[in-house]
């Protein structure tokens, strides 16, 4: 089954408020999560139909206690659905959606951010490239030049009413 790219739009559709994606190494391909506070599951449905407009219709699923959608793609399967005021679309069969995990928040960041990225670039950059080569194209070659030397990057925003801070850590 082949699988498309999306438009941006719907991305923001399934993810108007906060929100975090997450890419995991995996094999055939790494696996993609979303999960997203203040979206209806057809957003979530609208983002599995961009990526795979082809695809079979969704059958019941459970995955990590929570009801789901299940597409199924062959060797990869889309599953997603919303559950506690929060959407998800994911590939990864093993996500944690309700059971405890270790915090997903890096060193060095700082309590109050109003957003955050961060890139384990040793594992990460080459789940990057995977996806990127997935989804027919591929990464800047100068972002790889720049952070391909790197340990990590971590990206933070705080601000107050006042005043808005971008930080940009890096560790070699």
């Amino acid at each position: 089954m082949p699988v498309s790219g999306f438009a941006l739009r719907t991305l923001r559709g399934a993810a108007p408020g906060d929100a975090v994606l997450f890419a995991r190494p995996a094999q055939p391909v790494p696996t993609v999560t979303l999960i997203a506070a203040g979206a209806a599951k057809s957003a979530a449905a609208r983002v599995v139909a961009d990526l795979a407009p082809d695809a079979p219709a969704a059958v019941p699923a459970t995955l990590d206690g929570v009801r789901l959608s299940d597409v199924a793609l062959g060797p990869v399967d889309f599953y997603y659905g919303s559950f506690d005021g929060k959407t998800v679309v994911t590939d990864d069969t093993d996500v944690r959606l309700t059971s405890k995990v270790r915090a997903l928040a890096p060193d060095g960041l700082p309590e109050s951010t109003s957003e955050w990225e961060y890139l384990d670039v040793p594992r990460g950059l080459p789940a990057l490239e995977s996806l990127a080569e997935l989804a027919g194209t591929r990464l800047s070659p100068s972002f790889v030049a720049r952070v391909g030397s790197l340990r990590s990057l971590l990206v933070y925003r705080t601000h107050t009413a006042t005043e808005l801070t971008l930080v940009v850590e890096t560790t070699r």
